[in-house]
């Protein structure tokens, strides 16, 4: 199983079932973290479906498309600065990438810090 830090350049408000751009190594059962720009990690997903080519906005930016669903939505968002100043956590691609708009594979070596800090 792999985890997945999705970048959003907004505030997210999904229903339970939904969709996210990936990679294409994405796989069924993998995680996917939900970052939103201006709050934090805020959700995790389950990933439910094999990447593939169907959302346009996806595929502008060379990612794929699956359908995931809710695991657990964040009372308190985990947010940049935490992820910044962690000891640990400040090496994740997407803090390093400066939280750039699109989806990043978290390190196994990070997971579990991060897994931790999200209460899982």
């Amino acid at each position: 199983m792999n985890v997945w830090f999705g970048v959003s350049a907004s505030s997210i408000e999904r229903p339970n079932h939904s969709w996210w751009c990936v990679s294409k190594t994405a796989a069924i059962n993998d995680l996917l973290l939900i970052y939103a720009k201006g709050q934090g990690i805020v959700r995790v997903e389950l990933i439910k479906s094999a990447p593939e080519i169907h959302e346009r906005r996806c595929a502008e930016t060379r990612l794929l498309t699956v359908n995931t669903a809710l695991i657990k939505k964040l009372k308190t968002p985990i947010s940049a600065r935490q992820l910044r100043t962690d000891a640990v956590l400040h090496r994740l691609p997407a803090v390093r990438r400066n939280f750039q708009r699109t989806c990043f594979r978290v390190p196994p070596e990070l997971w579990p810090t991060l897994k931790l800090l999200i209460g899982l």
